[in-house]
């Protein structure tokens, strides 16, 4: 499976349009796990992260969750040198995009995503989703959306 990075569109596609909040996977730039966008105006963008320090109640929240999955890991194996790697945190940090930076990439980029349908019906179904982009200096040229709908082969 490996790494990937995630691809925000805003770009007005008529076939994209009703995905405007789900983030997409790529494995044709970096795969470093950044987050990019492809604005309005089919310009691509890398968004740099930082981050923060919580707030304590936010911390106290974030260790009490710690507390509980480290709880499970402790009854589940009760190996000293196996916990000892899952110890929760002092201190909790949360990443966030500070500004966007503007790519100058030229050539080829698919991105694609899968939304699974709640459906009761057997067999299950999941909506595939995968567009195919040329970019020029970082500007968006063409691209192509495919959007089918899918049965599951393994479904339990």
């Amino acid at each position: 499976m490996g790494m990937y990075d995630e691809i925000k569109v805003t770009y007005p596609h008529k076939q994209l349009k009703k995905y405007k909040n789900i983030r997409f996977q790529t494995k044709d730039l970096e795969c470093t796990m950044d987050l990019y966008s492809i604005d309005e105006n089919g310009i691509l963008f890398l968004g740099e992260r930082a981050k923060r320090k919580l707030q304590k109640k936010d911390q106290l929240e974030t260790f009490k969750q710690d507390i509980v999955s480290y709880r499970r890991l402790v009854k589940l194996r009760n190996n000293p040198f196996f916990t000892s790697f899952f110890k929760p945190k002092e201190v909790y940090y949360k990443t966030y995009i500070k500004s966007w930076k503007k790519q100058s990439h030229t050539g080829p980029l698919k991105f694609y995503t899968h939304i699974d349908i709640n459906t009761k019906k057997l067999p299950k179904k999941y909506r595939w989703i995968e567009a195919e982009c040329l970019f020029f200096k970082g500007k968006l040229k063409s691209i192509k959306v495919k959007d089918k709908l899918v049965e599951y082969e393994n479904y339990n």
